[in-house]
């Protein structure tokens, strides 16, 4: 007599659970990591303005350049993303640096929440007009 061979009801049951398990994180994990490629884009947006939009003023030039960088998020739906988690600082005479640090927490199953920290930055070099 040959032993029967296959999966048990048990084992099928396991292998539901942790593939349920896997997909409900996946739907917790890709919209997050999603926003943030969009972020990153809007940071990359940034290198793409017109000269003339900025004056010999630095703090002016700052101003602009979070004015410009809170549309785009706005126009990416990304409205997690506050204005004080933005910091502009100048590096050289025309080069400033754009950072954006912020967490999200997305919440999992009872007490279980999942915690994510990014911090982007992003190196724009402003072009005399």
């Amino acid at each position: 007599m040959r032993a029967e061979k296959g999966m048990t009801m048990m084992g099928m049951l396991m292998g539901v659970i942790v593939f349920i398990v896997l997909v409900i994180l996946l739907m917790k994990v890709f919209p997050v990591y999603l926003k943030n490629y969009e972020l990153k884009s809007s940071l990359a947006a940034l290198k793409k303005i017109d000269p003339t939009n900025f004056s010999t003023d630095p703090s002016l030039n700052t101003e602009v350049l979070k004015n410009k960088l809170s549309a785009q998020l706005s126009i990416n739906s990304l409205d997690d993303i506050k204005p004080e988690y933005i910091t502009i600082s100048q590096g050289g005479s025309n080069e400033y640096l754009v950072r954006v640090k912020y967490r999200v927490i997305r919440h999992l199953f009872y007490n279980i929440s999942l915690l994510f920290e990014f911090d982007e930055s992003e190196e724009v070099y402003i072009a005399s007009s």
